[in-house]
């Protein structure tokens, strides 16, 4: 008897091309709103505060809410599938959709204090790679790069 008849996957992650199985930092691009990126309550549904998600909104909530010394830089190392770009998909949407945000994190009583209005910059850069980070930047906040 195979996995099918004990699994039935959320409608959220099924498309026409099958199972949505991995989480895809273009398809917030998606003007659609079809896939589960560019949709983050559906997001948030679907996502359990597992040991390395409490820990990196432990790090973020230090960051911004102590006086203390904490890093500002994380960088997400795993084999594929193990949960690196659900991880970046997570913090984007902490800080980009701060009220759904916000219940996700009561619901399972959690703690990560953002900041007021940050301005989110999220690039694939295997899929538009750039010279320089600061043209995005630059671009994010209106100005011209020299």
């Amino acid at each position: 008897m195979g996995y099918k008849s004990y699994l039935k996957p959320y409608p959220e992650v099924i498309s026409d091309e099958g199972i949505e199985g991995i989480i895809d930092l273009a398809n917030l691009k998606d003007a659609s709103k079809t896939k589960i990126e560019a949709k983050p309550e559906t997001f948030f549904k679907l996502t359990y505060p597992t040991s390395d998600i409490t820990k990196v909104l432990e790090q973020i909530d230090l960051r911004f809410s102590s006086p203390k010394d904490t890093s500002g830089l994380f960088l997400f190392e795993g084999l594929k599938g193990s949960g690196k770009s659900h991880l970046l998909l997570l913090i984007y949407n902490l800080f980009r959709h701060k009220e759904q945000a916000a219940k996700w994190l009561v619901q399972n009583n959690l703690t990560c204090r953002i900041p007021g209005d940050p301005l989110v910059i999220i690039n694939k850069f295997t899929d538009d790679p750039h010279d320089a980070i600061w043209e995005m930047i630059f671009e994010a906040l209106g100005a011209r790069c020299y």
